[in-house]
């Protein structure tokens, strides 16, 4: 019996010294490494400062308190950054990213440039759901359109609207308004990020920009106040009015028929994981389960809150978990409307 419990203890205590062994392992890869953050557009943009003000407070709650470092990415509307974020960047755990809210959807509808699965990027959530804000289009009050209904005018003028590159959220808005809404849109690529559309319509060079109404009030804080010349004249991504938007039309009140609005209802989705963060497929469960704990105590941080209040940052978090749900159900949508969304980006991307 004593010769039983003696090798009984021998190998409890040669289990748990695996255990601590494995857990010792775990806890300490990052100790002492840099974990970077891709970033899909370039610097000064929404999507950018989302990701700076979290670098500054997720490294604390990874074990071995990692040095967060951003790292700017921009092409092909982010499509590029999540892209290498699939393909290229280390399966680690030392990378992840966040792109335009609209590319999980160019994955799931088939789109030839998109080359990955949305399902298989290891989702750690998203900053907002975008619960308190809009997704919205500014104009210039002494441009060619100054107001929604204008833009369905068939003998109207078009507006010319700065874009960052097909696959973005505004680009593939705009299209969708343009070709199956029949207002009079055109989009004009080209432009390196959304900071740099905004001086370009407070120049006069472009006539409109979609952005998400929060971040854009953030960094144009002269727009939409008394006495300025940029408004909002359409809102999108809310099933009502945003608050501070009552009298701005919702682009789902122009709906006519079923089809439009299912069009809308899919488009809309990729909104609530307004602020995606992943990293590559086929990073290890346990550091996996350490970035996904880190960034939704870092989203509840109080040090975040506050700062991102200072600035008027809407933060409404996702889990990774509820992420990957949002994900699946996207792709659960309606095949004649995933059809139809993959036919308007073959349609400008040729």
């Amino acid at each position: 019996m004593r010769a039983l419990a003696a090798a009984a203890c021998g190998a409890t205590l040669f289990l748990a010294s695996i255990v601590s062994a494995w857990a010792q392992t775990a806890d300490d890869f990052y100790r002492g490494k840099t974990l970077n953050i891709i970033v899909g557009y370039g610097p000064g943009g929404g999507y950018d400062l989302y990701a700076r003000i979290l670098s500054r407070y997720m490294g604390k709650y990874i074990p071995g308190n990692p040095t967060i470092a951003v790292q700017n990415m921009p092409g092909a509307g982010s499509l590029r950054a999540a892209n290498h974020l699939y393909n290229v960047a280390s399966k680690d755990g030392t990378v992840i990213g966040t792109f335009d809210m609209n590319v999980p959807l160019l994955g799931i509808v088939g789109d030839k440039n998109a080359l990955f699965d949305a399902r298989k990027f290891t989702w750690l959530g998203s900053l907002s759901n975008f619960s308190a804000d809009a997704y919205v289009l500014w104009a210039r009050k002494n441009g060619p359109v100054s107001d929604a209904a204008s833009l369905l005018k068939a003998d109207g003028p078009v507006m010319q609207v700065g874009v960052v590159a097909a696959g973005a959220s505004d680009y593939d808005l705009g299209i969708m308004l343009s070709e199956d809404f029949g207002m009079r849109l055109r989009m004009v690529t080209g432009y390196p990020s959304s900071s740099a559309i905004g001086l370009a319509l407070d120049k006069g060079e472009s006539d409109g920009q979609f952005v998400t109404y929060l971040s854009s009030r953030i960094i144009k804080k002269d727009w939409g106040v008394p006495g300025s010349n940029i408004q909002v004249i359409l809102q999108f991504g809310r099933a009502t009015r945003h608050p501070d938007l009552k009298d701005v039309p919702l682009v789902s009140e122009f709906a006519k028929t079923e089809f439009q609005r299912r069009l809308i209802a899919v488009s809309e989705a990729p909104f609530r994981l307004s602020r995606p963060y992943v990293g590559p497929p086929g990073i290890p469960a346990d550091r996996i389960k350490m970035l996904r704990d880190a960034f939704d105590q870092a989203a509840k941080d109080q040090g975040l809150l506050g700062e991102a209040e200072k600035i008027n940052l809407e933060v409404s978090p996702v889990s990774g978990s509820q992420a990957d749900r949002e994900i699946e159900e996207l792709t659960k949508s309606p095949p004649d409307v995933l059809k139809r969304l993959l036919q308007l980006r073959e349609k400008v991307t040729k």
